[in-house]
């Protein structure tokens, strides 16, 4: 006998799931809620078992920043769980006024069992890893940005210029440094102290970026990775860090 496929979807956050179910041939859902653990998930799907007689249950949720762990534990404990892409996802027209996490929910589950989803290949737990890695390193990037053009406009604000000193010569080399460091033993007060702080943390992050470039270097390397990584830095231009992102 064929059983009856319920279509479970999740909108995950650090503070509660909300979940609906939907079946397919007669319509009728089911919404719940229950806190952030798979002990208090897994207890929900259990009940939506008991609701559905002789049914099999398909979960999804949308890719975000909880990634595939929650896939894992559900695969592990015996559930069939699809992680989704957010670009695959249908909006509904004129529906942006009417947003909640049960109707985000409501909608995923009715999605899915339209086949109109697009299902993210899980990776696994170590490639996962290597992925924040890669996403850590970006974001420190991005920090150090930050902090460099801040510690810029501040220079400019005090009339600072290291381009028109030193007949434009390129920001973030070893000789820029040591004109950020003698500028700044020229300053007094709390100009100071703010450059000294600037200064101190856009060298932090400089060290740690280097470390990540390690890390990287080495992960290119492992075996898994060898081949498909050289494949692509024989390119001119192509570091491993291009190559493994």
């Amino acid at each position: 006998m064929n059983q009856n496929v319920i279509y479970v979807g999740l909108d995950v956050d650090d503070t509660q799931y909300h979940g609906a179910a939907f079946d397919q041939r007669t319509g009728e859902t089911i919404s719940f809620k229950c806190r952030p653990t798979l002990k208090g998930l897994v207890r929900q799907l259990e009940k939506l078992k008991a609701s559905f007689n002789d049914c099999h249950l398909i979960v999804c949720y949308e890719a975000s920043y909880i990634g595939f762990c929650l896939q894992r534990d559900l695969t592990e404990a015996g559930y069939h769980c699809d992680v989704i892409a957010p670009g695959s996802i249908p909006r509904k027209g004129g529906s942006k006024s009417v947003k909640t996490d049960r109707i985000d929910a409501l909608d995923l589950a009715q999605f899915h069992a339209k086949n109109l989803l697009t299902i993210v290949q899980p990776p696994d737990a170590m490639m996962e890893q290597d992925r924040d890695l890669l996403r850590s390193r970006q974001h420190t990037m991005q920090r150090l940005g930050d902090v460099r053009r801040h510690l810029q406009s501040l220079l400019r604000r005090h009339g600072l210029y290291y381009r028109s000193e030193n007949k434009t010569r390129t920001h973030w080399t070893k000789h820029h440094y040591c004109w950020l460091e003698r500028t700044t033993e020229d300053c007094e007060g709390s100009l100071k102290v703010n450059l000294q702080l600037l200064l101190k943390q856009i060298k932090a992050l400089d060290e740690v970026l280097a470390i990540y470039t390690q890390e990287i270097d080495a992960m290119a390397a492992r075996p898994e990775y060898r081949a498909p990584a050289s494949a692509l830095t024989c390119y001119k231009g192509i570091k491993n860090l291009f190559a493994l992102t």
